[in-house]
Formats: structure tokens, sequence, C-alpha cells
């Protein structure tokens, strides 16, 4: 089984006028890490402050970024060569990459996605803390440096939590010294 675990860090939450400013991704064949990309895609306006503040990513990093046709190219590629799609929350950057696609121009491969939130979700019911990306990860063990609202690092920690929550299949076997 080939999952590509994705990210994205965007100017908004409305897919139909916000863009895309990075996308980040993890591709696991058999649970084991084939490949990673980070881009930081070029936005057609600055990103508000309070993105900039959430993310890091300041306006001149995102004018210099990949244009946003040639990052879903690279995308498409990637997604060619895998089964399914996972994200922490899934509809929201399957709907962002979806409508960027669209006004891109550029076709995405279907691939069913499959959303670590909503695992988390049925996995830990009633959790006290939330289900923010980093405190479930936190609360089960997953560490990753660097800053959150990073796509990349986003990435990492839906993958340690995927790999937590998503009991082992046959495609999926448990890893030699147990670690998941």
């Amino acid at each position: 089984m080939r999952i590509l675990v994705i990210d994205t860090e965007t100017t908004g939450l409305d897919p139909k006028q916000d863009e895309v400013i990075e996308i980040a991704g993890v591709v696991c064949v058999d649970d084991v890490e084939v490949g990673c990309f980070s881009w930081v895609v070029r936005s057609e306006v600055p990103p508000p402050p309070a993105v900039c503040a959430l993310t890091g990513l300041a306006p001149d990093v995102v004018a210099r970024g990949l244009p946003l046709a040639r990052a879903l190219q690279r995308l498409a590629l990637v997604m060619e060569d895998v089964d399914v799609v996972v994200a922490w929350n899934a509809s929201f950057d399957h709907e962002m990459v979806r409508a960027a696609s669209t006004r891109a121009g550029v076709v995405l491969p279907a691939r069913p996605w499959r959303c670590a939130l909503t695992v988390a979700r049925s996995a830990l019911p009633e959790r006290d803390g939330g289900y923010r990306l980093g405190v479930v990860a936190a609360d089960l063990g997953v560490v990753v440096a660097g800053s959150a609202h990073r796509a990349l690092v986003d990435v990492r920690l839906t993958l340690g939590v995927w790999r937590r929550l998503v009991p082992p299949s046959p495609s999926r076997p448990v890893a030699a010294n147990g670690a998941n």
C-alpha cells in the first residue's frame, strides 16, 4: 500500500477565494517512508498578517514560491504513484487542493482521501484536550521538530498519529521492533 500524507497551508479557510501557499507530503510504502516534499507556493496576493504569524511564511517567501500550476503538476506526479491520500482534516485539504487545481487548470489523479482527524475522533472519543493535531500527537507520544502550522511538520505529526491509530493490515505489517 502506497500512501501520501499531505498538508496544505492556505491564506484562509474558503477554497473559493483563498489560496494554497504551502504543500508538503510524505510518501510511504508498506509503512516505510520513501520520499517527502515541501513547496512554498506563490500567492497572487500577500498572505494576511495573521496567516504569516501562524505559519511563519513571510510575504517575501511566498512571493518567491513555485507558481501554483507547477506545484500542482508536481503533486499530480506524486499522486499517480500512490493508492490513497491521508490528511489530518482531509475534507479541508482535499477541497483546497481541488479548488486550486481547478483554478490552475491542472488535473490531479483521482485517489481516495482518508481523514486522520476522523480516525482520531473515533479511536479517542470524548477527549478533554480536543482534537487539535499537535495535542493529539503529543498525547500519543508523537514528537516532531519544527513549528506547528508548517506543512511538513504537520504532515509528520499526522503520519505519526496515523501509524498509532490505524491497525496494521497485511499490506502494513507491524515493524520488527513493534513500532508503528
